[in-house]
């Protein structure tokens, strides 16, 4: 996932400043969850962006709202619980942890940023006039899209992820009193409930609300998260309320209701369901094989917009907005993917390892 190059199983609790909440390293089978789950979770992304048509299609709209729009809040929770779980207050942890993101954060979004302002310059312009060189320079991708919008649009992840990580010393001085911790909930709560669309859609609100909440439950609930990765029966709870949820939204969907706080909750509730999940597959025998995918995960989810929508310059039928070409462009460009992956492993591992920010 493209929160953090290796997990923290094992680790020590560290000393919590005079007067401080202690950081607590999560358990090892919770920091086994995360691993096995960051490639499942990365599959939500690209369901999103593959399917044209989720207001109209019964199937898209449970693919791609349902469960595809948890992934993101979902992945900005985990990358908070991570960065707290381990994070002492020092400013010696603070420069290591920086440190750490400009190769797993910084360097890849820049590279990825690079590679997509070359390819879809030349899906653009290529395709159309045949003319590269002279059409290049008309691409309007350059120093804007860098710094507001990302090229690779779904890197804007990325980004937010470093800038949260610069900021959270700030979040760890409140989530270490007891009375401004609770600020951290009650953000994604006025996030879920919020009637101004144009506010609680606003991914920064998003990003910073369910950042600061991973790390609420990392300072405060270290126990919670592990509970549904090992108890059966926190699990189930956990399951069924995500599909009680899911259920209600799709039988609105159905009567043609769209109430976006219902779809929040959904997201919300989703995430400790894909934890269950996640305790689940790390017992199961697919859990090596998803171990040894990190790295694979953080190159899915940097190239697989750039896929599709150098695909849909290209093939113009991949425009079409039914169930079966959203599954098509979906299970293409994961295929696509996987085998750029593997090409680049044999080939050219060191420019690999810098693209995946030294994921293994």
């Amino acid at each position: 996932m493209p929160a953090q190059p290796t997990s923290n199983a094992g680790a020590a609790p560290a000393a919590a400043p005079a007067g401080g909440v202690p950081s607590h390293g999560l358990s090892p089978a919770l920091s086994d969850a995360i691993r096995v789950m960051r490639l499942p979770l990365l599959l939500g992304p690209l369901l999103v962006h593959a399917c044209l048509a989720p207001q109209r299609s019964l199937l898209q709209y449970v693919l791609a709202r349902i469960i595809g729009d948890v992934s993101v809040p979902a992945f900005f929770f985990v990358s908070g619980l991570l960065y707290f779980s381990t994070f002492d207050g020092t400013l010696r942890c603070y420069l290591r942890k920086l440190q750490s993101r400009l190769r797993s954060l910084a360097i890849p979004y820049l590279l990825w940023n690079l590679i997509g302002y070359f390819l879809l310059a030349y899906a653009v312009h290529m395709v159309a006039k045949g003319d590269f060189l002279k059409s290049f320079w008309g691409v309007r991708v350059a120093y804007r899209s860098v710094a507001t919008a990302p090229v690779d649009g779904p890197l804007y992840f990325i980004k937010g992820l470093f800038f949260l990580a610069i900021a959270a010393p700030a979040a760890y001085w409140a989530l270490r009193r007891r009375m401004l911790a609770w600020f951290a909930p009650a953000a994604v709560i006025f996030w879920i409930a919020s009637p101004i669309s144009a506010l609680a859609d606003r991914m920064a609100v998003v990003a910073v609300a369910m950042f600061s909440l991973g790390g609420f439950f990392a300072l405060r609930l270290p126990n919670y998260l592990a509970q549904l990765t090992t108890s059966p029966r926190a699990a189930t709870a956990a399951i069924v309320a995500f599909l009680a949820s899911a259920a209600v939204n799709i039988a609105l969907h159905a009567s043609g209701i769209d109430f976006a706080p219902a779809l929040r909750l959904n997201i919300l509730l989703g995430i400790p369901a894909w934890f269950a999940v996640a305790g689940m597959l790390s017992r199961g025998g697919a859990a090596p094989l998803l171990r040894r995918a990190q790295g694979f995960a953080m190159f899915l989810f940097c190239s697989f917009d750039l896929i599709i929508a150098f695909s849909r310059k290209l093939w113009h039928p991949l425009r079409a907005q039914t169930d079966a070409m959203c599954l098509k462009v979906a299970l293409m460009t994961f295929a696509v993917s996987l085998a750029l992956y593997l090409l680049l492993s044999l080939v050219a591992r060191p420019l690999l390892r810098l693209l995946v920010g030294d994921r293994r």
